[in-house]
């Protein structure tokens, strides 16, 4: 996926991907092992560096996780927006966001 993560343009503020990074909102359920990819990570965090990065497939590690400065990400905000279980049972409500314009 590594060719693909590439293909992703530098100015890009909102990011949305199928899977989710490796670390960040990607517990599996099913073992608690990580299952987001760590190529994309590292692309998201040093090269595309958006405002917000929106992923899903992890249905079992939903939310918002905000910027961290322990994963060298202190301006990026991420979101797990999966809805339903790993059973597809409705689980959460939608994840609503604003973007406000700087000053």
């Amino acid at each position: 996926m590594e060719a693909k993560w590439k293909l992703i343009e530098k100015d890009t503020d909102i990011l949305l991907t199928h899977c989710p990074p490796y670390s960040i909102g990607d517990k599996c359920i099913f073992g608690g092992e990580s299952g987001g990819c760590k190529k994309l990570l590292q692309y998201v965090r040093d090269e595309i560096k958006p405002l917000i990065h929106i992923f899903g497939h992890e249905h079992g590690d939903p939310g918002i996780f905000p910027p961290d400065t322990d994963r060298n990400d202190s301006q990026i905000y991420f979101a797990n927006a999966a809805s339903v279980s790993e059973y597809y049972r409705l689980r959460q409500s939608p994840i609503v966001f604003s973007l406000i314009p700087k000053q």
